[in-house]
């Protein structure tokens, strides 16, 4: 049975690297890395996307690659400050909160598991490019 987790590890390190490859041509995308003293789960592979340098916000990055059946997840949104429980308290006010704010608005994660193949990949990279490129030219 460990045997399948390591092959199923392997496949979405394959992804990943592919993922890295493709995204550092956008310096508004940054893949989140652990520190090199950590082994990466490859549970989930995250994305922080900087409107100001990508030129297109998460949230719309998010919607396009919905558009082209891409199905991503806006993690850390909304921000456990935010539900109803919390968010009349001071301590949830997004001005006491600046840093997660900005995070839970920027963080998004990309399919990965190990049966994507390469084409896959190389597909929701490719949508990235077009939204960004499109969203550039539309400024």
């Amino acid at each position: 049975m460990l045997g399948l987790v390591e092959a199923e590890r392997a496949e979405r390190a394959r992804v990943a690297r592919t993922y890295l490859e493709r995204l550092e041509r956008h310096p508004g995308i940054r893949a989140l890395r652990p520190p090199p003293n950590v082994r990466d789960s490859l549970q989930y592979f995250v994305v922080r996307v900087d409107a100001a340098l990508a030129g297109i916000g998460r949230d719309a990055l998010h919607a396009q690659l919905r558009a082209h059946n891409v199905i991503t997840r806006r993690y850390f949104f909304p921000l456990c400050s935010d539900y109803a429980c919390y968010s009349g308290l001071p301590s949830a006010q997004p001005q006491r909160l600046p840093v997660a704010t900005r995070v839970a608005s920027e963080v998004l994660c990309l399919p990965l598991y190990g049966a994507l193949t390469d084409e896959d990949v190389h597909r929701v990279c490719d949508v990235i490019d077009h939204a960004v490129a499109n969203t550039r030219r539309a400024a």
